[in-house]
């Protein structure tokens, strides 16, 4: 049984380690879930973890791909990345984010032992793709993060935007 695991993004540890981010098809994954991923200086696996489904569509059909990880001040992590589906077969509209077809940014905090301990979309109903790309920490105590989107400008595939997050919760 083979399985897909792409790694996008890195940062040092405080603890002179690594963390990692991506997407799998494995780890118990329905489709392509994010990822998230420490080591320790020695190359050990300190933890890994999965998480997706933001806005609770058919985790069959939905894609939830990480791109950014940045370890905060406080020894947390911020992880960036963008959650839709490609499928002409399934397309639904229950979130106030807006249809499952629609890609939105996806940011989640997850502590030091690696359980997610929050999570959100950003992007408005019909404004287009909105998928996070990378993410930066800022000098208030918030994070900048890297967009693909449709909605800074006419809709092209090579325009890109910027969401400031003032503090994480």
């Amino acid at each position: 049984d083979q399985h897909n695991v792409q790694a996008y993004d890195f940062d040092q540890t405080d603890a002179g380690g690594f963390v990692f981010t991506g997407h799998t098809t494995g780890y118990n994954a329905d489709n392509w879930d994010c990822l998230a991923m420490e080591l320790d200086s020695a190359g050990n696996i300190l933890w890994n973890t999965t998480f997706g489904q933001p806005r609770d569509y058919d985790s069959t059909f939905i894609q939830d791909e990480c791109y950014g990880i940045r370890q905060t001040d406080e020894g947390h992590f911020v992880v960036v990345g963008g959650t839709g589906d490609t499928t002409s077969e399934y397309s639904a509209c229950e979130h106030e984010s807006g249809c499952s077809d629609e890609w939105k940014s996806y940011v989640i905090k997850i502590d030091e032992t690696g359980d997610v301990v929050w999570d959100t979309v950003y992007g408005e109903p019909a404004e287009g793709h909105n998928a996070a790309e990378y993410v930066d920490l800022t000098s208030d105590g918030g994070v900048i993060v890297f967009t693909d989107t449709d909605s800074q400008g006419a809709a092209q595939p090579n325009n890109f935007g910027f969401l400031k997050l003032s503090v994480l919760p």
